[in-house]
Protein backbone atom coordinates (compact mmCIF):
# COMPACT_ATOMS: atom_id res chain seq x y z
CA UNK A 1 0.00 0.00 0.00
CA UNK A 2 1.54 3.34 -1.01
CA UNK A 3 1.98 6.11 1.50
CA UNK A 4 1.89 9.85 0.91
CA UNK A 5 5.36 11.20 0.13
CA UNK A 6 5.62 14.84 1.15
CA UNK A 7 8.07 17.36 2.51
CA UNK A 8 9.01 20.99 3.00
CA UNK A 9 12.54 22.34 2.86
CA UNK A 10 13.25 25.95 3.81
CA UNK A 11 16.98 26.67 3.89
CA UNK A 12 16.43 30.43 3.97
CA UNK A 13 12.82 31.59 3.49
CA UNK A 14 11.61 29.99 6.71
CA UNK A 15 8.48 32.11 7.10
CA UNK A 16 7.10 30.19 4.08
CA UNK A 17 7.07 26.86 5.95
CA UNK A 18 3.42 27.13 7.14
CA UNK A 19 2.33 28.28 3.67
CA UNK A 20 4.06 25.32 2.01
CA UNK A 21 2.55 22.88 4.48
CA UNK A 22 -0.85 24.29 3.55
CA UNK A 23 0.04 23.96 -0.15
CA UNK A 24 0.57 20.23 0.48
CA UNK A 25 -2.75 20.05 2.35
CA UNK A 26 -4.58 21.88 -0.44
CA UNK A 27 -3.27 19.49 -3.11
CA UNK A 28 -4.24 16.44 -1.07
CA UNK A 29 -7.73 17.87 -0.47
CA UNK A 30 -8.26 18.43 -4.19
CA UNK A 31 -7.15 14.88 -4.99
CA UNK A 32 -9.44 13.36 -2.36
CA UNK A 33 -12.42 15.50 -3.28
CA UNK A 34 -12.16 15.13 -7.06
CA UNK A 35 -11.47 11.34 -6.90
CA UNK A 36 -10.12 11.06 -10.41
CA UNK A 37 -8.54 14.40 -11.23
CA UNK A 38 -5.29 16.02 -10.19
CA UNK A 39 -4.64 19.75 -9.67
CA UNK A 40 -1.13 19.47 -11.14
CA UNK A 41 -2.43 18.17 -14.47
CA UNK A 42 -3.30 21.74 -15.34
CA UNK A 43 -1.28 24.81 -16.23
CA UNK A 44 0.71 27.52 -14.49
CA UNK A 45 -2.39 29.58 -13.78
CA UNK A 46 -4.09 26.70 -11.97
CA UNK A 47 -0.95 26.01 -9.95
CA UNK A 48 -0.74 29.66 -8.89
CA UNK A 49 -4.33 29.43 -7.61
CA UNK A 50 -3.45 26.48 -5.35
CA UNK A 51 -0.50 28.37 -3.85
CA UNK A 52 -2.64 31.50 -3.44
CA UNK A 53 -5.24 29.42 -1.62
CA UNK A 54 -2.55 28.05 0.67
CA UNK A 55 -1.48 31.62 1.49
CA UNK A 56 -5.05 32.47 2.49
CA UNK A 57 -5.29 29.27 4.57
CA UNK A 58 -2.20 30.52 6.42
CA UNK A 59 -3.87 33.85 7.23
CA UNK A 60 -2.05 35.78 4.52
CA UNK A 61 -3.19 37.58 1.39
CA UNK A 62 -2.87 36.63 -2.26
CA UNK A 63 -3.69 38.53 -5.45
CA UNK A 64 -3.23 36.88 -8.83
CA UNK A 65 -2.54 37.96 -12.40
CA UNK A 66 -2.61 41.75 -12.17
CA UNK A 67 -1.28 44.57 -14.33
CA UNK A 68 1.90 46.32 -13.20
CA UNK A 69 4.79 48.27 -14.75
CA UNK A 70 7.86 46.39 -15.96
CA UNK A 71 11.25 47.74 -16.97
CA UNK A 72 12.39 47.64 -20.59
CA UNK A 73 16.02 48.66 -20.02
CA UNK A 74 15.57 51.49 -22.54
CA UNK A 75 16.07 55.16 -21.67
CA UNK A 76 13.34 56.49 -23.94
CA UNK A 77 10.63 54.05 -22.82
CA UNK A 78 11.83 52.77 -19.45
CA UNK A 79 8.64 50.86 -18.52
CA UNK A 80 5.70 49.12 -20.12
CA UNK A 81 2.44 47.71 -18.78
CA UNK A 82 2.94 44.03 -18.00
CA UNK A 83 1.55 41.34 -15.73
CA UNK A 84 2.65 40.08 -12.33
CA UNK A 85 1.68 36.47 -11.63
CA UNK A 86 1.22 36.71 -7.89
CA UNK A 87 1.28 39.08 -4.93
CA UNK A 88 1.62 37.50 -1.49
CA UNK A 89 1.51 38.87 2.03
CA UNK A 90 2.99 36.37 4.47
CA UNK A 91 2.95 37.57 8.06
CA UNK A 92 4.12 41.18 7.69
CA UNK A 93 6.20 40.62 4.56
CA UNK A 94 5.03 41.41 1.02
CA UNK A 95 6.19 39.56 -2.09
CA UNK A 96 5.67 39.70 -5.84
CA UNK A 97 6.36 36.66 -7.98
CA UNK A 98 6.83 35.39 -11.51
CA UNK A 99 5.85 31.74 -11.93
CA UNK A 100 6.74 29.03 -14.43
CA UNK A 101 5.27 25.57 -14.96
CA UNK A 102 7.35 22.59 -16.06
CA UNK A 103 6.71 18.95 -16.95
CA UNK A 104 9.74 17.05 -15.65
CA UNK A 105 10.65 13.59 -16.94
CA UNK A 106 11.19 11.24 -14.01
CA UNK A 107 11.36 7.79 -15.58
CA UNK A 108 15.13 8.11 -15.43
CA UNK A 109 16.35 10.81 -13.05
CA UNK A 110 19.83 12.17 -13.79
CA UNK A 111 21.93 15.30 -13.45
CA UNK A 112 20.03 16.68 -16.46
CA UNK A 113 16.82 16.51 -14.40
CA UNK A 114 18.24 18.96 -11.86
CA UNK A 115 19.78 21.12 -14.60
CA UNK A 116 16.43 21.51 -16.35
CA UNK A 117 14.64 22.38 -13.13
CA UNK A 118 17.37 24.88 -12.29
CA UNK A 119 17.05 26.54 -15.70
CA UNK A 120 13.28 26.86 -15.43
CA UNK A 121 13.55 28.39 -11.96
CA UNK A 122 16.10 30.85 -13.34
CA UNK A 123 13.60 31.87 -16.04
CA UNK A 124 11.07 32.72 -13.33
CA UNK A 125 13.68 34.71 -11.39
CA UNK A 126 14.70 36.61 -14.52
CA UNK A 127 11.04 37.42 -15.16
CA UNK A 128 10.47 39.06 -11.79
CA UNK A 129 13.71 41.07 -11.89
CA UNK A 130 12.23 43.48 -14.46
CA UNK A 131 9.41 44.48 -12.10
CA UNK A 132 10.06 47.62 -10.04
CA UNK A 133 10.28 46.94 -6.32
CA UNK A 134 7.43 48.69 -4.48
CA UNK A 135 8.24 47.73 -0.89
CA UNK A 136 7.92 44.09 -1.88
CA UNK A 137 10.43 41.27 -1.97
CA UNK A 138 10.75 39.40 -5.27
CA UNK A 139 10.31 35.70 -5.91
CA UNK A 140 10.79 33.30 -8.79
CA UNK A 141 8.45 30.31 -8.48
CA UNK A 142 8.61 27.02 -10.35
CA UNK A 143 5.76 24.52 -10.32
CA UNK A 144 7.09 21.16 -11.48
CA UNK A 145 5.16 17.99 -12.29
CA UNK A 146 7.08 14.74 -12.80
CA UNK A 147 5.88 12.16 -15.29
CA UNK A 148 6.87 8.50 -15.30
CA UNK A 149 6.35 5.92 -18.05
CA UNK A 150 3.42 3.66 -17.25
CA UNK A 151 5.69 0.64 -17.79
CA UNK A 152 7.56 1.74 -14.65
CA UNK A 153 4.52 2.22 -12.42
CA UNK A 154 5.68 -0.51 -10.02
CA UNK A 155 8.71 1.73 -9.33
CA UNK A 156 6.77 4.97 -8.89
CA UNK A 157 7.63 5.42 -5.21
CA UNK A 158 11.33 4.78 -5.85
CA UNK A 159 11.41 7.14 -8.85
CA UNK A 160 9.43 9.78 -6.96
CA UNK A 161 12.04 9.76 -4.21
CA UNK A 162 14.82 10.02 -6.80
CA UNK A 163 13.02 13.01 -8.32
CA UNK A 164 12.66 14.65 -4.90
CA UNK A 165 16.43 14.27 -4.47
CA UNK A 166 16.84 16.13 -7.79
CA UNK A 167 14.54 18.88 -6.49
CA UNK A 168 16.58 19.14 -3.29
CA UNK A 169 19.78 19.61 -5.31
CA UNK A 170 18.43 22.81 -6.92
CA UNK A 171 19.48 25.90 -5.01
CA UNK A 172 16.36 27.72 -3.82
CA UNK A 173 15.02 29.60 -0.82
CA UNK A 174 12.40 26.96 -0.10
CA UNK A 175 10.51 24.12 -1.75
CA UNK A 176 7.82 21.53 -1.09
CA UNK A 177 6.62 18.33 -2.73
CA UNK A 178 3.63 16.01 -2.41
CA UNK A 179 2.76 12.58 -3.83
CA UNK A 180 -0.65 11.65 -2.35
CA UNK A 181 -1.21 7.96 -1.75
CA UNK A 182 -4.76 7.93 -3.15
CA UNK A 183 -4.06 8.51 -6.85
CA UNK A 184 -0.39 7.71 -7.26
CA UNK A 185 -0.84 5.86 -10.56
CA UNK A 186 -3.22 8.03 -12.58
CA UNK A 187 -2.53 8.75 -16.23
CA UNK A 188 -2.41 7.21 -19.71
CA UNK A 189 0.99 6.52 -21.30
CA UNK A 190 2.52 8.22 -18.26
CA UNK A 191 1.64 8.49 -14.59
CA UNK A 192 1.75 11.83 -12.82
CA UNK A 193 2.20 10.93 -9.16
CA UNK A 194 2.68 14.34 -7.59
CA UNK A 195 4.04 17.86 -7.78
CA UNK A 196 6.58 20.24 -6.34
CA UNK A 197 6.98 23.98 -5.95
CA UNK A 198 10.40 25.68 -5.77
CA UNK A 199 10.73 29.30 -4.65
CA UNK A 200 13.80 31.50 -4.97
CA UNK A 201 14.06 35.02 -3.59
CA UNK A 202 15.86 37.38 -5.96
Amino acid sequence: MPTTIKGVWCPSLRLFRPLLNNWITANVRFVRYWQGDLPWWYNERASISVLAGAARMTGGLAFEEYTAPKRTGKKRHPTYSGRVDLYLKVKEEQFIAEAKYYWSGATSVSAATSDNLREKLKEACDGIRICPRLRQRKLGILFATPYIAKSQKTRVDELARDWVAAIRSVKCSCCAWVFPKEYRYMGGRYVFPGAAVLIQEV
